[in-house]
């Protein structure tokens, strides 16, 4: 069976959350590369034990994490095909183009 994931490079900004990690797992399995965020070492174990996917420390909090994990991306010398951001809050709430991007 060919698998659309196959060969297809992930990237998953919050792969250490729940949702982020079960979206990992199953791009892995399906044959793509996964590469993506974790806030601390607790929560990337699960992920460590794929060889397929590639851990970037970021917390996305901090402007200089994300610009570190930026350049570490770069770094790996490949472009995503897909994008998933499993990061964020539910606030504030609002119209897109009203609120504050840097308070979710």
């Amino acid at each position: 069976m060919n698998d659309f994931f196959q060969g297809k490079n992930v990237f998953i900004l919050g792969a250490s959350s729940d949702i982020g990690t079960r979206l990992a797992q199953m791009f892995a399995g399906r044959g793509a590369q996964v590469a993506g965020t974790y806030r601390n070492e607790r929560s990337a174990a699960v992920l460590r034990k794929m060889k397929e996917i590639q851990l970037i420390r970021c917390d996305v909090a901090s402007p200089e994490s994300i610009h570190r994990m930026a350049a570490d991306y770069g770094k790996l010398g490949v472009k995503w095909d897909i994008f998933i951001s499993c990061v964020g809050l539910l606030e504030p709430i609002g119209r897109f183009f009203s609120v504050n991007f840097d308070q979710w």
